[in-house]
């Protein structure tokens, strides 16, 4: 039909990008919606019910194909445009199966005999003698061609508790027998760029080689993170075997594994008996990868220094980077720093994710003396226990380049580093110190925050521990006093030093989540939300004497989040936060998504004030709660 003698909405529907720009953006229930509404756009958004299908959520339309026939065959006919599958443990036997139904289909297609239906592929080549035999539900199964399309695969395979008792496939409980049924889907999607497997068992040598011989088949593959459960003997040499055997396309490589319980040796249902793949040698990667940016490696117990020297020179162009993990003591943190530094000159993140290995961070502090100055950016740290090092290593080499700094779970972090970190990395975005414990020592002192003007303006992410010296506890709080209230030498003081803290916050006109902590040892992590900031959060009333700091947070705009000590029902926030502070709020804060003033529990001993009540009215997207044990 000529485009002349179609209607003008006829001519719009006949846009070729009309259907690519829809099917992007409509959620499946749209372009269902859609599809029934209009003959037009049925055929050319089709494929877009397809492009990503989530087989992990039991709410999800494309879980709910296994329970249609119908569905399947649609499917079938689809599969082509398969391009992301999201999955869970049963996925693997049951698309298995399918795969095999849909070859044995073929062969009969052909007029192959059915004992021959085993010898022959979807793509005419012979199945593999490790390739599990078909269960016996197979018959009755809807034939799946294989996703030759698919280019990302997510799947989890820890066991569904149901399932394990009532499974639908007898293969399901054998981890050996899951193993090759993954392997052969694998090698049946040649464009894979992404897999990511979680709780992968596998105790035998051969199994990792089968693994690690599909992974090295697959070359287009661009991003590899693998988590396995298997005997912790085998952790060094299978992590080892799987870095040197994986394709040189990789960007990005992750491997963790995870010790198989002295119970699960037993499971009825697994086979541990070792198993013959009859597998050819174990793929080798020659020579380093061409572009692999970020890697993550499992401990490594019985690396030598050599060893790691080797693994490293195979990466050179590494951006992101978690540190070695390792428990030999006979391994010298300092030297395998340089030896890293040395390999891969290109790092500007490091992640520190392991609690109990070079909690000091010296392989971090070595590593960045001898990168390059001013290119690191992000640094990860959890558990971290340390004075200066580390942080004298930034502030001394990377203070113009550093963008991000997380200390997650800090046992101790000396004021002095806290305080040189703010006073000289001019170019810091995100910068978080979490404590561990309620015990735990993180925080910057008052004085040490506000001695120097902080280097960075570009700030988005703050989250803060400040140590605030507590008021004589003879002094009635100057909330409880009557006007004309007069402030004592040591109120002066501390409301000097928290003026000048209170605007060095408020001058951070790009702050987007701020989170701000009296630090206070008690029994629990959240005792900070029994304490507040000082006249942060009130107007003041000058008349009255009654200091108050809130509008030095003015510029604030961009506030999404405020968290941390400013409970609205705290002894000083009851009294000081009212109405016109709310009004304020709602204001200024014109970003304002969450502020943690009021417990979901609420408070048995005080109601909520109607001022908060009003803020959720004017602005119903507002949050006003947390969770807590306290308040």
């Amino acid at each position: 039909m000529e485009l002349s003698t179609l209607s003008p909405c006829e001519r719009m529907l006949e846009i070729p990008e009309l259907a690519e720009l829809l099917g992007k953006r409509l959620s499946k229930p749209g372009i269902v919606a859609l599809m029934t509404t209009n003959k037009n756009l049925r055929a050319k958004i089709s494929a877009f019910l397809y492009r990503f299908c989530d087989f992990a959520h039991s709410n999800s339309i494309d879980h709910k194909i296994f329970t249609s026939q119908d569905a399947l065959r649609a499917m079938a006919r689809n599969i082509h445009h398969i391009k992301k599958v999201t999955a869970v443990r049963l996925f693997v036997p049951f698309y298995y199966n399918s795969l095999l139904a849909h070859q044995g289909h073929l062969g009969q297609l052909k007029g192959q005999d059915a004992s021959q239906e085993k010898d022959t592929g979807y793509s005419g080549r012979p199945l593999p003698a490790w390739t599990p035999s078909p269960e016996p539900c197979v018959a009755r199964l809807v034939p799946l061609p294989p996703m030759i399309n698919l280019t990302s695969i997510e799947l989890s395979l820890n066991k569904d508790s149901r399932e394990h008792k009532n499974p639908s496939f007898a293969s399901y409980n054998k981890h050996p027998i899951v193993a090759k049924q993954l392997a052969w889907i694998l090698q049946q999607c040649p464009l894979l760029r992404s897999i990511d497997i979680t709780l992968m068992t596998v105790r035998t040598a051969d199994g990792l080689r089968l693994l690690a011989n599909t992974f090295a088949s697959l070359t287009h593959l661009t991003k590899l993170l693998v988590e396995f459960e298997t005997p912790k003997e085998y952790w060094t040499q299978f992590a080892l075997d799987l870095y040197y055997s994986a394709p040189r396309s990789l960007k990005g490589l992750a491997i963790d594994f995870h010790e198989v319980y002295p119970a699960a040796e037993h499971d009825p249902h697994d086979s541990t008996r070792p198993i013959d793949f009859s597998l050819e040698q174990l793929r080798r990667r020659q020579g380093p990868f061409d572009s692999l940016e970020s890697l993550t490696l499992p401990i490594l117990d019985d690396a030598t220094l050599d060893d790691i020297a080797t693994i490293y020179s195979h990466c050179p162009w590494i951006t992101e980077l978690s540190t070695p993990r390792f428990y030999d003591e006979t391994l010298d943190h300092e030297e395998v720093g340089e030896v890293v530094a040395f390999a891969c000159q290109h790092i500007t993140q490091l992640h520190h994710l392991h609690s109990e290995i070079d909690p000091n961070g010296v392989m971090e502090e070595t590593i960045l003396v001898n990168l390059p100055a001013g290119t690191f950016k992000d640094l990860y740290f959890l558990n971290y226990i340390g004075e200066l090092p580390l942080a004298m290593a930034i502030a001394n080499h990377h203070s113009s380049s550093i963008t991000k700094i997380y200390f997650e779970q800090t046992e101790y972090l000396s004021s002095e580093a806290i305080q040189q970190l703010l006073c000289r990395c001019s170019s810091l975005e995100e910068f978080r110190v979490e404590s561990a414990f309620s015990d735990s020592r993180a925080y910057i002192e008052l004085e040490d925050a506000v001695v120097t003007k902080w280097a960075s303006t570009k700030l988005r992410v703050l989250d803060l521990e400040i140590q605030i010296l507590p008021p004589d506890q003879r002094t009635t709080p100057f909330y409880e006093r009557p006007p004309p209230v007069v402030l004592t030498k040591f109120e002066k003081d501390q409301f000097e030093l928290l003026e000048k803290l209170y605007g060095q916050i408020g001058s951070l006109k790009g702050l987007e989540q701020l989170t701000l902590k009296v630090y206070s040892a008690g029994p629990t992590s959240d005792m900070y939300r029994m304490f507040s900031f000082p006249a942060m959060l009130n107007l003041g009333d000058v008349d009255a004497g009654i200091p108050g700091y809130l509008q030095l947070f003015a510029g604030l705009t961009k506030l999404k989040k405020l968290a941390g000590s400013v409970s609205a029902t705290t002894l000083e926030t009851l009294e000081t936060i009212g109405r016109k502070e709310c009004d304020w709020m709602l204001k200024h804060w014109v970003s304002l998504e969450k502020a943690e003033f009021l417990s979901k529990k609420g408070n048995r001993f005080q109601p909520t004030k109607r001022c908060f009540t009003n803020m959720v009215q004017r602005k119903p997207s507002l949050d006003l709660t947390y969770d807590s044990y306290l308040m």
